[in-house]
């Protein structure tokens, strides 16, 4: 009886593992779908056209060293957050005016995937 009293109170646990599981593999199935043809998430390797995101949220907006960024990009203050990337992503021309970037995620969920997975790389 114990047994099975102790499987069911970790079973929300296993649940919610699984869940997030799921979650980071839909956020790489997005993430490659629609970003991996510009960007890269592996740690110093460059990108064909828009920049590394690895290590995206630790540092300055439009400050990777050797990326040819926008005048707008750059002249950013403060780090990305995923307030900032939500917004970017959902029309990168409105939240940074001059921006390169010329892909919009129109979908909400898709964005939060997208982000959830790039804060988890």
């Amino acid at each position: 009886m114990l047994v099975a009293v102790t499987l069911l109170a970790l079973f929300p646990a296993l649940a919610s593992k699984q869940s997030a599981a799921d979650d980071l593999s839909v956020g790489r199935r997005l993430f490659q779908q629609k970003c991996a043809s510009c960007h890269s998430i592996e740690a110093n390797r460059g990108s064909p056209f828009g920049p590394n995101l690895s290590g995206l949220f630790q540092r300055k907006r439009g400050s990777l060293p050797g990326f040819d960024y926008s005048p707008a990009m750059k002249a950013l203050k403060g780090p990305w957050t995923s307030r900032s990337l939500d917004q970017f992503l959902a029309s990168p021309d409105t939240a940074v005016a001059g921006t390169r970037m010329p892909i919009a995620i129109d979908n909400a969920t898709e964005r939060q995937a997208i982000i959830s997975f790039l804060e988890r790389s």
